[in-house]
């Protein structure tokens, strides 16, 4: 770094770098400002959460070419609250026949005539691995004195004493009180401090589930999870078939009243269903969650404990639907076996000319029904002939291919065009999208021997789409990759019939 000789200033973070130096189980910080003006330089360092136990010194290490260069700045003073601070003036160009830019680190370390270990570490520049080399290079000592380069003010001690004598002299009972209670309170945080550090202790020596055990549990705990997800999803994907049956009157349920009890339970269930997804989402962070000390251990297995209280209220949910089911099913019973019995009733009694009507009327409204189902046969043989001289041809895509022609159609015009094309006539996703965008399209191909079919129906392109049958998608603009395209873009879902 090029510092000017004019005006620079620069901040240097200093973190952590040997955790047996913490003040206690939260990591040692600190900030260094190195400032040049007019020739001259000045080093402002603070720290916090450093252990006074031991005796700290300032270096300024410079690596270059595998040459080391390191200077003393002085000792680094820390009080009983983990804090210090240092100020030193310095000339740039003269540190010992350096100068400032010959050095990227600087280091708060304790040394001894054995080892070097350092409490915090900043870096000028980029990070660089120097305690090895540190180590093998410099000279280790303890400095008695500062160094020569250093410039330090000038300090009247008499003055200091003084003014000491002053202070102590006129400190009050009241201060002296103010002073006791502070000390007290540092007492009680060191003893906080010394219990949050036995605790951590504790944890660490606690033996740990090894990786690969872990994580072969994990997977089949999530396995098991997404199997009962998949069978809910099947569940609630059988109930929207219920109650679209129900609301469509496919299901042969006359009394409204009835009608309407099975939708309200068919809507319970579905919100079950939603409260036990969500449950098995709550469950899997739970599982994914390692923990490492006794109290997120305990944290985790009462909320485990939340979860399957949670489910037995679902489960009794359950029972209850299902009591109610079996109440429904009885009473349909009981009203069939009545309707029947009716009916035997009015069978017993003696034929009138109303009865004679209506057994008549009867009679030619089945009749009527047989002519209407063999004309339905004969339509459905040529019904791809009836579409292509009927319905309306569309061209709906940018680049159509010749040998395919489109023709609109509706769901009804499904029933016999090949043999699995009936199954799609009653289709809610097909429903939908006709009764939204008022057409369907029938794409006939000429290109083989034999006709092929294609089913288009119009909808607007999702990436989540699930439904299987109709995962193939053909936007307008067919020039379009699929996996460039938006959610939102206008086209088709295709399948062959």
């Amino acid at each position: 770094m090029i510092y000017s000789r004019r005006y620079s200033r620069n901040f240097i973070p200093l973190k952590q770098d040997s955790t047996k130096h913490n003040l206690d189980f939260r990591p040692s910080l600190g900030r260094c400002v190195i400032e040049i003006k007019d020739g001259k330089g000045k080093i402002n360092i603070y720290a916090q959460g450093i252990s006074p136990k031991e005796e700290y010194n300032l270096e300024l290490i410079g690596f270059e070419k595998g040459n080391i260069k390191n200077i003393s700045l002085g000792k680094f003073n820390v009080d009983t609250y983990g804090k210090g601070e240092f100020s030193v003036l310095f000339d740039p160009d003269n540190m010992n026949s350096n100068k400032i830019e010959d050095f990227n680190v600087i280091s708060v370390m304790v040394k001894d005539n054995n080892n070097i270990s350092s409490a915090l570490v900043g870096y000028i520049g980029n990070e660089i691995d120097w305690q090895d080399s540190y180590k093998a290079n410099a000279i280790i000592n303890i400095p008695k004195d500062d160094c020569s380069c250093i410039e330090k003010p000038e300090e009247d001690d008499t003055n200091d004493n003084e003014e000491n004598n002053n202070q102590n002299n006129n400190t009050s009972d009241f201060e002296q009180g103010l002073i006791d209670k502070e000390q007290g309170l540092i007492d009680r945080e060191q003893g906080l401090i010394d219990r949050e550090k036995g605790i951590t202790e504790r944890e660490e020596n606690n033996i740990k589930v090894p990786l690969d055990e872990f994580e072969n549990s994990l997977k089949e705990r999530l396995d098991g999870l997404a199997e009962k997800e998949k069978g809910l999803a099947e569940k609630e994907k059988g109930l929207l078939e219920k109650e679209r049956a129900l609301k469509e009157g496919f299901l042969p349920t006359d009394d409204k009243e009835l009608r309407e009890k099975e939708m309200e339970l068919i809507k319970r269930e579905l919100e079950l269903i939603k409260i036990e997804q969500e449950l098995i989402n709550r469950e899997k962070e739970l599982i994914r969650k390692n923990p490492t000390s006794d109290r997120e251990k305990g944290l985790i297995e009462k909320e485990k404990g939340i979860l399957e209280r949670e489910q037995g209220l679902i489960d009794r949910e359950k029972g209850l639907i299902e009591k109610e089911k079996g109440l429904l099913e009885k009473e349909k019973g009981i009203r069939e076996k009545n309707k029947y019995t009716k009916k035997e009733v009015n069978n017993s009694e003696a034929n009138t000319n109303h009865q004679h009507f209506k057994d008549m009327l009867d009679n030619l409204k089945k009749n009527m029904m047989n002519i209407q189902n063999m004309d339905n046969k004969n339509n459905n043989i040529n019904n791809i002939d009836y579409i292509k001289c009927k319905n309306i041809t569309m061209s709906p895509f940018v680049n159509n291919q010749e040998n395919i022609t489109w023709y609109r159609i509706s769901p009804y015009d499904l029933i016999n065009i090949s043999a699995n094309s009936w199954k799609y006539s009653n289709n809610p996703f097909i429903f939908t999208s006709y009764k939204k965008y008022k057409h369907l399209m029938l794409g006939i191909n000429n290109s083989d021997d034999k006709e092929t079919y294609i089913l288009a129906i119009p909808c607007r392109y999702e990436k989540d789409f699930n439904l299987k049958d109709f995962k193939e998608f053909l936007p307008i603009d067919n020039n379009i990759s699929t996996q460039s395209i938006e959610n939102g873009e206008y086209g088709y879902r295709i399948l062959d019939l």
